[in-house]
């Protein structure tokens, strides 16, 4: 990313000493002191010097930001609902695993079956908390 914005300062340095009358040069520094990228100069119309692009007004930006971020939003509420759907069926699956274990060493190993009921139920109360708020 370093890299990246080095070669956009050289391509905005070269740019702004190419028109008349000349850009203000930045330096690496300079860049580097910026809070955010959507202050540099390079949002400037090379073309017209002095004039920012439409797309690069603070209001257009904030338009954008904002609409990028609802974007994320959504995107992020699809993996949600992917991920509670995982969930759920892994809160299935364990339960059936836990009780046919549990049952397959009743007659085998009692000892062993309490404390496979004794895990199950335990994780079946914090379970159904998990369900609740699903």
């Amino acid at each position: 990313r370093s890299q990246a914005i080095r070669n956009a300062l050289k391509t905005y340095n070269a740019a702004a000493s190419s028109v008349s009358p000349k850009g203000r040069a930045l330096t690496w520094s300079e860049v580097v002191e910026y809070a955010f990228l959507a202050d540099f100069d390079l949002l400037r119309d090379p073309e017209k010097v002095g004039e920012v692009r439409e797309w690069a007004t603070p209001a257009a930006r904030l338009l954008l930001d904002q609409y990028f971020r609802i974007e994320r939003a959504w995107e992020e509420i699809t993996r949600c609902n992917v991920e509670i759907r995982r969930l759920v069926t892994y809160i299935r699956d364990e339960r059936a695993l836990l009780v046919s274990v549990e049952t397959d060493l009743r007659g085998t190993n009692p000892g062993l079956a309490w404390c496979v009921r004794r895990h199950r139920l335990q994780r079946e109360q914090y379970n159904e908390i998990h369900m609740k708020r699903l």
